[in-house]
């Protein structure tokens, strides 16, 4: 039998696993300062989830980071979105790292609520080859027109 680590997890180096452990520790001390007792089980939470469950307004995901490494960046938009609907938490979604239209296209059918756009992504979704054919075909018509 070969071993593996569970999907989607990763080992971390110690330095950053210190810095995790520190978070998920402030984490348990606020939701017991509020009558939470910790539950401590072999789920795997993702980051955002967490700091959602403690009250964060917003939560990034680099969709294109995530696509870089081999991950399917906009599937942790639509979890992420579904997860916040399932268990009403209030944190908005930030879609950031955007490469490309469709990820804001997909970022909107998810339901994120802000998409971080660079410039050269906004130009790709108002220029298209089709509609400027489009356009250039109206004007030529227009012209046609008769003015009166």
């Amino acid at each position: 039998m070969k071993l593996e680590r569970a999907k989607g997890t990763r080992d971390f180096p110690p330095e950053e696993k210190i810095v995790r452990s520190e978070v998920v520790e402030r984490l348990k001390g606020v939701f017991e300062m509020y009558g939470y007792s910790p539950l401590e089980t072999p789920v795997i939470e993702r980051l955002d989830l967490l700091a959602a469950k403690a009250g964060a307004t917003y939560v990034s995901i680099f969709v294109g980071r995530l696509d870089d490494k081999g991950h399917e960046g906009m599937d942790v938009v639509w979890e992420t979105s579904q997860i916040l609907q399932n268990y009403e938490l209030d944190s908005k979604i930030i879609t950031a790292s955007i490469r490309h239209p469709r990820h804001v296209v997909e970022a909107a059918k998810a339901g994120s609520h802000v998409a971080t756009i660079p410039p050269a992504i906004l130009d790709k979704m108002v220029q298209h080859p089709l509609t400027d054919d489009g356009l250039r075909r109206f004007a030529e018509d227009w012209a046609k027109v008769t003015k009166s």
